[in-house]
This record gives C-alpha cells, sequence and structure tokens, in this order.
C-alpha cells in the first residue's frame, strides 16, 4: 500500500511514516493487507463548516468534501440519477479515507428531489448531525439563495426555533425545515414583511389545531415511545417526565405504552418550550387549566352525549365541538391579554 492511515484522526500518512504527522499517534501497520473500514464518530460540527459551504459558491446539487483522505474542499457533481459515494474505485464518487465504507452512501434523483440513501456503511450517513438511513435533501434547489446567515436572522427574529445539540449547535427537524419553507415561499411568491409572516404563521397554526378538532370523534393511529420521541424530537427522560406530571396520557397495552397522535403533537411543544429552560413540572399547570376547562364543557353536554336518542347525542357531539372552540378561543384572548402587560410600549 501507498500510504497508511492514523487510527486516532485518520489522517494520511506516508507508508514509511511510524508516527501520524497530524496527531504524533503511532502508526498500527497492516500487515494482512485487509482493506478496512475505521470507526469514526462524528462530533456537532462546526458553524464555519456550513459557511465554507457557501463560500464555495456551488450552484445545483453537489458533494463538497469538508475533511479526510486528503480531499478536503473538492467538489463533486451527482452522474446521473444514481450515484454511489464510498472508497471503493468504482463508486460514482471516490473518497479515499478509511473512515468511508467501500460502498458507503448513495445520491438518488426523483422526480427532481435528491434523495440520500446509506448502504449499510460502518459509521453511517448523517444529514443535519441525525444519522439516517434515507433522506430527502431540500431546500437549497427551490431556495437557491438560502444562506446560513439568513437562516440565523430569521432565528433571531423568533420566526425559527431549532434545537441544540450538547455542544450547541442548531439541530433542525422535519417541522423546522417545514416551516422554514413556509416562510421563504411566503417571502418570494407574496413579498411578505417578517412581521406579516409571523402573523399568518401564527393563523396557520391555529387553523391545523381546528382542524385537529374536527376528528375528535376518530380513532389516532398509536405510536411507541421510541417513534413519539422521534417524531417530536425529544429525549426518552423528557418524555418520561411529561408522562409523569399528566402531560402524556398512553394507553397501556400489554407492557407497552401507546401514545396517540395528540401525544406526539403535545410532545413537541413541550420540547419546543424546554428548549427556553421550562421543564415538565413547570408545565403541570396547563394540565390542570385543562382538565378545569373540560369539566366545565363536559357539565353542558353531558345530558345530550349520554341520552339514547341518536339525533340528541349528535346534537350533544356538536355542541361539544362549539363548546370546546369557544372555550379555547376565550383562554387564548385571556392569556394574550394578559401577556401584552409584559411587551414594552
Amino acid at each position: 500500500m501507498s500510504h497508511i492511515y492514523c487510527p486516532e484522526c485518520g489522517f494520511q500518512n506516508p507508508e514509511s511514516a511510524n508516527y501520524c504527522a497530524r496527531c504524533g499517534a503511532h502508526l498500527v501497520k497492516d500487515e494482512s493487507g485487509v482493506d478496512t473500514t475505521m470507526t469514526f464518530t462524528p462530533d456537532d460540527g462546526e458553524v464555519e463548516a456550513a459557511e465554507a459551504l457557501q463560500e464555495a459558491g456551488v450552484k445545483g446539487p453537489a458533494l463538497v468534501v469538508r475533511s479526510g483522505g486528503g480531499r478536503a474542499g473538492e467538489v463533486f457533481r451527482p452522474q446521473g440519477e444514481r450515484t454511489t459515494v464510498g472508497r471503493s474505485p468504482d463508486c460514482g464518487i471516490f473518497l479515499d479515507d478509511v473512515t468511508v465504507s467501500r460502498r458507503h452512501a448513495e445520491l438518488v434523483e426523483r422526480d427532481g428531489d435528491y434523495f440520500i440513501e446509506d448502504l449499510g456503511s460502518l459509521n453511517g450517513t448523517y444529514v443535519n448531525r441525525r444519522r439516517i438511513e434515507s433522506a430527502k435533501l431540500r431546500l437549497k434547489a427551490d431556495f437557491p439563495d438560502i444562506s446560513i446567515s439568513k437562516i440565523r436572522y430569521l432565528e433571531d427574529q423568533g420566526l425559527l426555533t431549532p434545537g441544540r445539540t450538547q455542544g450547541g449547535y442548531r439541530l433542525f427537524g422535519e417541522e423546522d425545515v417545514e416551516r422554514l419553507r413556509r416562510i421563504l415561499e411566503l417571502q418570494r411568491d407574496e413579498f411578505l414583511p417578517l412581521r406579516v409572516i409571523r402573523q399568518e404563521l401564527a393563523s396557520e397554526s391555529a387553523a391545523g389545531r381546528k382542524r385537529r378538532r374536527v376528528a375528535l370523534a376518530e380513532h389516532e393511529e398509536e405510536v411507541d415511545v421510541a417513534s413519539l420521541c422521534q417524531r417530536a424530537e425529544i429525549s426518552g427522560e423528557l418524555a418520561r417526565q411529561l408522562e409523569e406530571f399528566g402531560l402524556l396520557a398512553p394507553r397501556t397495552d400489554g407492557k407497552e405504552r401507546r401514545y396517540g397522535e395528540t401525544d406526539v403533537a403535545i410532545a413537541a411543544a413541550c420540547g419546543k418550550l424546554a428548549r427556553f429552560g421550562v421543564e415538565a413540572r413547570h408545565l403541570k399547570t396547563f394540565r390542570s387549566a385543562a382538565d378545569r376547562n373540560v369539566r366545565l364543557v363536559e357539565t353542558v353536554v353531558a345530558p345530550g352525549l349520554r341520552s339514547r336518542n341518536p339525533e340528541r347525542r349528535r346534537a350533544g357531539f356538536e355542541d361539544l365541538e362549539t363548546l370546546a372552540a369557544l372555550a379555547q378561543e376565550l383562554s387564548q384572548l385571556l392569556f394574550w391579554r394578559e401577556l401584552r402587560s409584559l411587551a414594552p410600549r
């Protein structure tokens, strides 16, 4: 072989070297000649890395090497509908790095969109610092002018609230990406200022809540705790705390807990509040207020809902939907009025 990789940092050294030129670690030479992949755990990344991609001036879909294999900064373009990425010379994008599997991942074009699929690699494929099996690469193709600085500005304006890694770096989930897409669409297609966009997003969110109220009598799809944590983007510990304080109300199926779609939405909202330092125990007051409101509504509609007359039961259910909407509207208005007293004038 013509070179040897450092077992500590993965740097490519000459075959004759005994110590790594980058970190000084002792180089262990594989006498068997077997070509193996080294394990590698990605860190949180650096903000400068994302800015470097922007400064590269790359237009259209491309793969830009950040580091490793002596090819940092190189740009590779997808070739056809499927482009394999790996350490094998047969791959469409050849990356000669010991931490890359021989057939690591594949870029796939479908109906104008690009997807990246992991091919069972040792160290995995990551999108937005999340390990994935398959993911759609979005936004840049529809909004070529999007930049890191613009995303930061939208975050400073309170329009985006991405999660954070332990190292403090931004972590965008599916809901964050969709919200960003909507903001960019309103700017591009309707030329709306951010103040109006904020109001538009709030009204759309309220409309979504109204649509969920229409389905009060419908059966909810259920998920296990792992799926709930993944979709709501919260930790298992936070899910446990939310259940402890009554924010989540799973159904027990044998030894397994099953959570409805409403619980997923509640967990997601609690997760966002947690980013501001609001702990699960602080949120118990919301559950208590909801219980009191439900008991009030129940006293009004209970006779109709329990009637043996189908028509009266139907009318009782319609009253339930109407009262629920009015009670929620009143609660929001009172909450908003009190919040206004905190705002500077």
